[in-house]
């Protein structure tokens, strides 16, 4: 049998199995393979959560984990969120919404994500300036 002839033979398609669910709140990820009417179910290595609340609590398990290493107590999700939104737009420059995207918000005013973002007053005085040499340039004639 050519390898095509069999490909298309076969069926591939990724399963959860809920009735295998691991103390953790994980389920194993699994390829179904149905060949001539016959299933076969080939294990992975793969895990997803059911449920974001378990997610985060093993997050948070491992945060603390690493807190623990590094000396700092209180390391959790909502630190981390925090951090990784005051960088992006802060350090990195990205814009507002782009933040909120990579934070999974939702809303459309980014009030939510304005809670994540410690206020940086220079990103503030960079507009200034720049309007204010465009002006300056503007006036100049240059």
């Amino acid at each position: 049998m050519f390898y095509n002839e069999f490909v298309k033979m076969v069926t591939i398609k990724e399963v959860v199995l809920k009735h295998h669910k691991k103390e953790d709140g994980t389920y194993n990820i699994k390829y179904r393979l149905t060949h001539n009417r016959k299933v076969t179910y080939i294990n992975t290595n793969y895990f997803v959560y059911a449920e974001s609340s378990n997610f985060n609590k093993a997050l948070n398990k491992g945060l603390k984990e690493i807190g623990d290493a590094i000396g700092i107590s209180s390391l959790t999700v909502y630190c981390a969120r925090h951090s990784f939104g005051s960088i992006a737009r802060n350090e990195c420059r990205f814009s507002k919404d782009d933040v909120a995207f990579a934070l999974n918000h939702i809303d459309h005013t980014t009030k939510t994500t304005d809670i994540y973002i410690k206020p940086d007053w220079r990103i503030i005085d960079d507009v200034q300036v720049r309007v204010v040499s465009l002006l300056n340039l503007a006036r100049d004639g240059i």
